[in-house]
């Protein structure tokens, strides 16, 4: 079993890697290659650019540029 000592992040709490990867998803392993490379060529054929994990936590680090004219309230944001 792999775990992930949570003590840095001001708790006290070990957290079994399995159960990340299995209850909430976040594995940090390819399952399917094939997916993965299929996403790629979608989001590369579409301009579908993912915001970085700094920019998720600051988004005022985002390019304004990049949503200029995208209305946030549309269904579909294209």
């Amino acid at each position: 079993m792999t775990s992930i000592n949570t003590a840095s992040h001001g708790s006290n709490s070990v957290l079994d890697a399995s159960a990340l990867a299995g209850q909430l998803g976040l594995a940090d392993t390819i399952v399917d290659q094939q997916a993965l490379d299929n996403s790629v060529a979608l989001c590369a054929k579409n301009n579908v650019l993912l915001p970085t994990f700094a920019q998720l936590a600051d988004p005022s680090l985002i390019d304004a540029n990049y949503a200029k004219g995208v209305d946030k309230n549309a269904p579909d944001a294209r």
